[in-house]
């Protein structure tokens, strides 16, 4: 939950201090609270093993995951300008590159970062992409509802970031319950279905997406965070029960790592979006800035409706496959 409460936190310390004042706050908190919380309560319950960290393989993956990103960003910047794009274009080739160096070298390293073999299952390899998709929206959404709100409604900050909230906080009280179905009925129903939910959310959007007013964008994605909390994290939870236990801290690396990415991918694509939407459509908060902006959400929520259907798509085939093999 602690992503999707940012913006209303960010809404929050904006509306009545800088916004550099966001980054000056996390400094305390993490010195004077999560540092002192987590040196005590952060333990080792198994014996460590000596492994060698490779640095090349570090630097490839640092280098994979920031060029991809920075792709996604240069590209928006370049389209929105009308300028050349030989900086996303740089982005892209360092990004893939770096990404399947680092593939290549783990197969031949006999330490590696982290191990890839397992992703040689299709039924995993089908959890992660969805797994990897799905924060795209998820996050992203954060972005998109904030800059809808003040720049086509005229909102401010405070309540911008406060719209998020509702379908934020559903997510903290839901996932528990999206175990316990997970738990009870298996994987199928609860992930299928919990998704069936959430897509409804950015399909309704799509539909209203000229017409949106405040109260209407928050319910709606109301409609998304309670499905997307109960069935997100059911994906993981899958995915790794269907692998060798000794490979559990490298599925539990590669899953988070791809919801970090995921995250930052959909912030910068949806950025881009709107940017795209809004060039050339005068000063900000003009009615034909608003007018674009609202365009350029109705583009968001179409890529979101889109993205969701290839997640569950990809769910689908897993536990097609799933099946056969029982």
């Amino acid at each position: 939950v602690a992503p999707a409460i940012g913006p209303t936190v960010g809404g929050a310390v904006s509306s009545i201090l800088p916004w550099r004042a966001i980054f000056v706050i996390v400094i305390p908190v993490v010195l004077l609270i999560s540092l002192p919380v987590g040196l005590k309560c952060v333990e080792q319950h198994r014996p460590t093993e000596d492994v060698h960290l490779n640095p090349l393989q570090f630097v490839s993956i640092v280098l994979a995951l920031c060029g991809l990103v920075m792709f996604l960003n240069q590209a928006g910047v370049a389209i929105s300008a009308a300028v050349s794009g030989g900086s996303a274009v740089a982005s892209l080739v360092i990004g893939l590159g770096s990404l399947l160096f680092f593939g290549w070298s783990s197969r031949r390293s006999f330490s590696p970062l982290i191990r890839l073999g397992w992703l040689r299952d299709p039924m995993v390899l089908l959890h992660l992409i969805a797994y990897m998709l799905l924060p795209i929206v998820g996050i992203g959404f954060g972005y998109v509802i904030t800059n809808l709100a003040q720049l086509s409604l005229g909102t401010n900050a405070f309540l911008a970031g406060a719209l998020v909230l509702p379908g934020a906080l559903i997510g903290a009280f839901f996932a528990p319950i999206g175990g316990t179905l997970y738990d009870r009925f298996g994987p199928v129903r609860p992930i299928l279905g919990a998704f069936s939910l959430a897509i409804c959310g950015p399909i309704l959007l799509l539909v209203f997406s000229m017409r949106l007013t405040a109260g209407s964008l928050a319910g709606f994605y109301f409609i998304f965070g309670l499905g997307y909390s109960l069935g997100c994290s059911n994906i993981m939870t899958n995915a790794l029960h269907n692998i060798a236990p000794q490979f559990t801290p490298d599925g539990n690396a590669v899953f988070n790592t791809c919801l970090q990415f995921g995250g930052a991918a959909g912030t910068a694509l949806f950025s881009t979006v709107l940017s795209v939407a809004q060039a050339g459509a005068g000063r900000e908060g003009s009615a034909s800035f608003r007018h674009a902006t609202a365009v350029g959400g109705s583009w968001t929520f179409a890529i979101m409706i889109m993205i969701v259907a290839v997640a569950i798509c990809c769910l689908a085939s897993a536990f097609r496959i799933a099946a056969k093999r029982e």
